[in-house]
């Protein structure tokens, strides 16, 4: 890895290891993410059913307005849970 295998424009020799790129970062990104979606998923499969709904018609880009409608509660109450879930997630970490 430390042995010369080419020079660069400047006439600097360079390694495998100068060339190859660090991967490193990427993998700690890539577990980050799979920590992160495994914690999720434990706090979204905790909560109620009626919690669950919600959520997940929230995250499809459904508004809390027709959420509320839908589930014949008030858009006032919708919120509400949001921020309530949105709460115990942060105090979950």
């Amino acid at each position: 890895m430390d042995a010369p295998v080419a020079a660069d424009d400047c006439g600097n020799e360079l390694t495998y290891a100068d060339i190859i790129p660090d991967e490193s970062c990427n993998l700690e990104r890539h577990i980050d993410a799979v920590d992160l979606k495994e914690r999720f998923r434990r706090f979204y499969l905790s909560l109620p059913k009626k919690q669950r709904t919600i959520l997940r018609l929230r995250y499809r880009g459904m508004r809390q307005r027709h959420i509320a409608e839908r589930m014949n509660f008030s858009q006032s109450y919708v919120s509400r849970l949001l921020k309530k879930m949105k709460a115990a997630y942060k105090k979950s970490a």
